[in-house]
């Protein structure tokens, strides 16, 4: 469980780094206003750490009945 829990903290580290990283390179870099940056950068993360935790963190794809 302790082992989950910190995979769990590290995804939501890496989620917050990339969603600041993302949001700096789509506003600075392609000149995107900040407010629709925020959002593409929200679905592209968010669907990454619901599919980390999905298959890695808790290992459930695939195992609904």
């Amino acid at each position: 469980m302790r082992a989950g829990y910190l995979r769990f903290i590290i995804a939501a580290g890496v989620g917050a780094a990339v969603t600041t990283l993302l949001v700096f390179l789509f506003t600075t870099k392609l000149g995107l206003y900040y407010l629709f940056a925020r959002l593409i950068t929200s679905g592209l993360v968010g669907m990454g750490n619901y599919f980390f935790n999905l298959y890695i963190n808790f290992k459930v794809a695939g195992k609904h009945h």
